[in-house]
């Protein structure tokens, strides 16, 4: 279950950020794909710490009912 939430989170996020991929944008794109670790020094799938919280929060929420969709 845990890894195809991550998996799911995951997708979802890369998603939503590479919406703000446009010129009024990008500085902020650009600021959020580094501290995801998607880019810049030591990007890659171990760059993983920065979402420690925010999937706690998830969980909690899905332990509860709510959705990863919810709003």
């Amino acid at each position: 279950m845990l890894p195809n939430l991550l998996s799911a989170i995951e997708t979802e996020l890369q998603k939503q950020v590479a919406r703000l991929d446009e010129p009024r944008t990008r500085p902020f794109h650009e600021m959020l794909a580094y501290h995801m670790g998607w880019t810049g020094e030591g990007a890659g799938p171990e760059a993983t710490g920065k979402r420690v919280r925010p999937l706690l929060v998830l969980l909690t929420a899905a332990s509860c009912g709510g959705e990863k969709d919810q709003q």
